[in-house]
């Protein structure tokens, strides 16, 4: 027991020593789609197409995928010294040809190649074209994307004697080698041989106080009161959203009520900070800045209507929406896509002006919002912890639900994302979360039947702020 506690301290010291650096510069690319969803920039920093693996907006993609050769060239922030090169391909591994480093000076040198034999013929094209159809949504006029016929992989150089004062990397694929799409998530470089791998930004796993528990089946969407004792919920029938409510310590079907007054008109409830909801389903009407939101309050067992949420020069690509408001309704927290996205969906805030209504949206930026999609914002009742669901950082698979705090009283200013962990989000699609004010996570989790919603006692305090 003593000797492995001793080895296992001895590998921790040696991973807390290892040095790895992310690409943090293109200098050169031979292709590009253009845009920010699988742009170049796109294989800037650590990786986040992986180790899911997924088709995704948040790696690099040339013009062709059968074009054959394609020269890249990244920098990292500082030199180092270089012992491994790590490159995540996360569509069809195998189309690195030769690996080049340089330091500061410019100066190249091939440390890596790899030649082709009569075993590995490259691979002969037989598509009338093969680009521009990565990405399939109505304001880009792109063909929709055949499917995926390839693996992802981690190709690993080990070289044989460390190279000092890296500065950066080139790297010349062939992509005529394998059929099917290509994509690149990230670069880096390592001082060790100790295998560089795609990391989760996970939450402890100790924050979660048990394991989550079913509540309701038949979940949609979901919010609460603010102390947590009523849940409502939206399910499907025929092809309808409507809205039931139920006590949260004994949701069954003797206690499921249907919201008739909410399901009049509008059919959708969000928000359920300090007991203000959001409650949507109308079509929006961009020229009056209607978002096809009215404001609600939840006071003595029913609802009163404060109002429709109108928001200056409001736009969204799709037909609806996901918001969260603050418990004073001077913030609204809005997934939508726009002109301002960084690629798919994106969070955004509005700010309520004294006449009622809110300005234009503000990107909440990058450290959010990725060139995947964003979604189901939920801001719990201390204003400052925002859970929301997104499959364009490293995660598990589809959709997953972070976490993320506010660092100032700006609201665009955030922590790095955490992942909540594998006991919540699955390969499946996790979409929608809350915290109730009695430290009860609510997760909108995919199972067999269908969708569901658990809950589980979770400690909100050590929630880091990076």
């Amino acid at each position: 027991m003593k000797l492995r506690t001793f080895f296992g301290i001895l590998l921790a010291m040696q991973l807390q020593a290892q040095q790895v650096q992310w690409a943090s510069k293109v200098v050169s690319y031979s292709s590009d789609l253009g845009g920010k969803q699988f742009g170049i920039k796109q294989i800037l920093g650590k990786p986040n197409a992986f180790p899911q693996c997924e088709s995704s907006p948040t790696a690099w993609m040339p013009k062709s995928a059968l074009s054959g050769a394609q020269v890249l060239e990244v920098a990292f922030e500082k030199e180092q010294t270089v012992q491994q090169i790590a490159i995540f391909e996360n569509l069809n591994s195998g189309c690195v040809k030769v690996i080049s480093v340089a330091g500061s000076d410019n100066k190249y040198r091939e440390v890596w190649r790899w030649t082709t034999d009569w075993r590995n013929q490259p691979y002969k094209r037989n598509l009338k074209t093969d680009r521009s159809y990565y990405f399939n949504r109505k304001r880009r006029k792109v063909e929709p994307a055949p499917a995926v016929d390839g693996f992802p992989g981690i190709h690993r150089v080990l070289l044989a004697e460390p190279v000092a004062n890296v500065k950066s990397v080139r790297i010349k694929f062939d992509f005529s080698i394998l059929p099917g799409q290509k994509q690149i998530d990230a670069i880096g470089i390592s001082d060790s041989k100790i295998p560089i791998e795609a990391q989760i930004n996970n939450i402890p796993n100790d924050l979660l106080l048990s394991k989550p528990e079913l509540l309701v089946n038949n979940c949609d969407s979901f919010t609460c009161t603010e102390d947590g004792k009523q849940l409502f919920f939206t399910r499907d029938q025929a092809g309808k959203n409507v809205v039931f409510s139920s006590s949260f310590e004994q949701p069954s079907d003797a206690t499921i009520v249907n919201e008739c007054s909410l399901n009049a008109t509008y059919n959708h409830l969000q928000g359920g900070n300090a007991n203000l909801f959001l409650h949507g389903g109308a079509t929006y009407t961009a020229s009056q800045g209607e978002t096809g939101w009215n404001l609600m309050q939840y006071k003595n067992s029913s609802f009163q209507n404060l109002g429709k949420l109108r928001i200056a020069a409001y736009s969204n690509y799709g037909e609806s929406a996901d918001a969260t408001i603050t418990s004073d309704a001077k913030i609204v927290i809005l997934a939508v896509e726009s002109d301002l996205t960084q690629g798919g969906s994106d969070l955004y805030l509005a700010r309520r002006k004294d006449d009622g209504t809110y300005t234009y949206l503000e990107n909440l930026g990058k450290q959010l919002n990725t060139a995947a999609d964003e979604l189901a914002p939920f801001l719990s009742a201390d204003n400052k912890t925002l859970l929301f669901a997104s499959n364009g950082f490293a995660g598990y698979g589809g959709m997953d639900i972070f976490v993320s705090k506010r660092l100032d009283d700006t609201f665009l200013n955030w922590s790095e994302p955490q992942n909540l962990g594998n006991l919540i989000n699955s390969d499946a699609n996790e979409v929608g979360a809350a915290i109730t004010t009695n430290n009860q996570l609510l997760v909108n989790k995919h199972t067999e039947e269908g969708s569901a919603l658990f809950h589980v006692a979770i400690n909100t305090g050590d929630f880091e702020s990076k």
